[in-house]
Formats: C-alpha cells, sequence, structure tokens
C-alpha cells in the first residue's frame, strides 16, 4: 500500500513528510559526522602512509625514537575498519607519551597468511595488566586499553596486552582479512 496524498488525512500527510524530512536531515548529520572522524590521510595516501605520518609525527613532536616496519595493506580493510585500525595506532602511540616514560618505540604493520597485525612495544616503565583488568581508565578523556580492545573486536580480531612493571609494554592486535577492498579513487582538487 503506497501512502499518496488521497490516501492518507492532510494532518497526517504533512507529519509524515516532516518525519520524512527530519530523518533524510538525520542521515545528513550522520554521513557529515562520519566522514568528519575519518582522518584525511587515509583518503590522501591510504592506511599504510597514514599511519607512517602517523608515527613522524609524534615521534616529532614527543621526541621518542619511533622505528616502524610496515607492510603495505592498502586494501585490506574496508574503510570504516581502516579508521579503527587508524584509532587503534593513535590511541597505542598516544599511551607510550603520556603513560610510558619511554626513549624508544616499535611500530609494525605486517600482513601475512590472512591476518593483519598492528603491534606497538615500547621500552618503558611498564605495568601490571591484571591491575587494570575490568577497570578502565578514560580519565584522559581517550578510550584508553578497553577502548582499543573494543575496537580490535569491531573488527573480528583481538587485542592482547602483554606488560610488567620495568619491561615496557606490547599491544598486539590481529585481525583476520578476507576479499581485498577497492579503494574508491581520491578526487582531484580544483587548484
Amino acid at each position: 500500500m503506497g501512502l499518496n496524498q488521497g490516501e492518507v488525512p492532510p494532518g497526517l500527510a504533512e507529519q509524515l513528510r516532516e518525519i520524512s524530512g527530519g530523518a533524510t536531515r538525520a542521515i545528513a548529520e550522520v554521513r557529515a559526522i562520519t566522514h568528519a572522524l575519518r582522518p584525511a590521510d587515509l583518503d590522501r595516501a591510504g592506511l599504510t602512509q597514514a599511519v607512517t605520518w602517523l608515527a613522524e609525527n609524534v615521534a616529532e613532536s614527543s621526541g621518542l625514537s619511533i622505528e616502524q616496519d610496515l607492510d603495505q595493506v592498502d586494501g585490506c580493510l574496508s574503510p570504516e575498519d581502516e579508521v579503527n585500525l587508524y584509532r587503534i595506532a593513535q590511541e597505542a602511540l598516544n599511551n607510550v607519551v603520556k603513560h610510558a616514560a619511554a626513549t624508544r618505540v616499535t611500530l609494525e604493520l605486517k600482513r601475512a597468511a590472512g591476518l593483519l597485525e598492528l603491534s606497538v612495544f615500547d621500552n618503558g616503565k611498564g605495568f601490571d595488566p591484571s591491575v587494570r583488568a575490568g577497570a578502565p581508565s578514560r580519565s584522559s578523556g581517550g578510550h584508553g586499553l578497553v577502548g582499543m580492545e573494543e575496537r580490535a573486536r569491531l573488527l573480528g580480531g583481538r587485542a592482547e596486552i602483554q606488560s610488567a612493571p620495568g619491561k615496557g609494554t606490547r599491544l598486539t592486535v590481529t585481525i583476520k582479512i578476507g576479499k581485498p577492498f577497492a579503494r574508491p579513487p581520491t578526487p582531484k582538487s580544483d587548484s
């Protein structure tokens, strides 16, 4: 049954038009917010280069020595999953800067046998992972370790934290990957 003018009382038809218009505006707003949350570097250069630039920026601003060992992983994940993996790398590096008192970090992004693995490990002060279990630290306003674990679950993977006081910390996120995703062409600017 369609909703033609003749089938619906005039007052109800106007309400339906308002609801439809509101829903259309809400969808447009969600799309705008989603686009704003996607780092522009992902669209400009792909996941591999975006993570490279992220690490370089963190190293420059913090003084940390960050060694990178990154495989070419562009097209392994959907655009939404790329954002989640990028945000995990970003949060992991931010945690090192804020909490680890480290001087060196190694960032690895590896692809092999249907898996994608992101590892961030540092030579910092470390911590006892059992102490933070079940007690998310959100005091810094970020998602912390719990947020990274949740993002890994959203990716269909898992996050493992290995740490001990005085021994540094290693975060490893492992994700199963399947069929490659095609990246849409980057729009050319009119400059």
